[in-house]
């Protein structure tokens, strides 16, 4: 029952790094795609209520976070500016705001945390090895294959639960 949203969420996961990737711009439709099926999984996997607090509380963390880069800003270029798309993509909020209804508030926080993370070293090894030069970072693109890598797990049978904090509770 769950094989069809977690493989359209798949697809739209290879989608987006590629576009990410290869031109630095995402369109829309792939992330539309990538909330439906996350969606689907979530409200086919939990009570209604549970889902709603979750997606609640991850929203009220994703506004917190780019609350505090809003004022971060501010005070840094002591001028008022929208930061998106200048500091932060669009598409990267997208994907943030996609990812909101995908997993419980701790291990919505861990993903976030562990993806910006991952694309810092990522991104900065590539360039580094390359010797090339960027103004940004593809966020979103490195977003989707951490969740893609978490989509195929779950595909493929291994116990990985979005919604389910057993795992970072234990550590």
């Amino acid at each position: 029952m769950l094989f069809l949203p977690r493989l359209f969420a798949l697809i739209s996961c290879v989608i987006l790094t590629f576009q990410d990737l290869k031109h630095r711009k995402i369109a829309l439709l792939p992330v539309l795609t990538l909330w439906a099926g996350l969606f689907a999984i979530g409200l086919i996997s939990l009570p209604k209520q549970v889902f709603l607090e979750s997606i609640v509380l991850n929203l009220t963390i994703f506004t917190l976070i780019h609350f505090m880069l809003f004022i971060f800003l501010w005070f840094k270029h002591k001028r008022i500016f929208n930061p998106i798309n200048k500091f932060h993509g669009s598409g990267d909020v997208l994907i943030s705001l996609v990812l909101t209804c995908c997993f419980s508030p701790l291990n919505f926080l861990s993903f976030y945390v562990f993806s910006l993370v991952f694309t810092l070293i990522t991104y900065s090894s590539y360039l580094l090895i390359t010797g090339k030069q960027s103004i940004g970072f593809p966020t979103a693109g490195l977003t989707a294959v951490l969740l893609g890598i978490l989509l195929i797990g779950q595909i493929l049978g291994f116990d990985i639960h979005f919604y389910q904090d057993y795992f970072l509770q234990n550590l």
